[in-house]
């Protein structure tokens, strides 16, 4: 998962060089759908990248809240804000 962002954008780019280069006119016109597909599966790369970049981490490796502490003994009230 940490290699979409990178291919994603190198995909872009050659998304980006070919439709560039199939509006010059130089190349035959196959090119263009191809660039267009490139260029949208970079940016779907891209995105998904992001997304999971910027997915919190799993409570089971955050660590304990401070606030929320335990009762020292049963039926002590619980120490901390409540």
């Amino acid at each position: 998962m940490g290699l979409l962002l990178p291919i994603g954008v190198v995909l872009i780019v050659i998304g980006t060089a070919g439709s560039a280069a199939a509006c010059s006119g130089s190349p035959r016109l196959f090119l263009a759908p191809l660039a267009g597909l490139t260029l949208a599966v970079g940016l779907v790369c891209v995105g998904i990248g992001i997304g999971n970049w910027r997915r919190p981490v799993p409570s089971e490796e955050r660590p304990a809240n401070p606030w929320s502490d335990q009762p020292k003994e049963h039926g002590d009230p619980p120490v901390g804000q409540v």
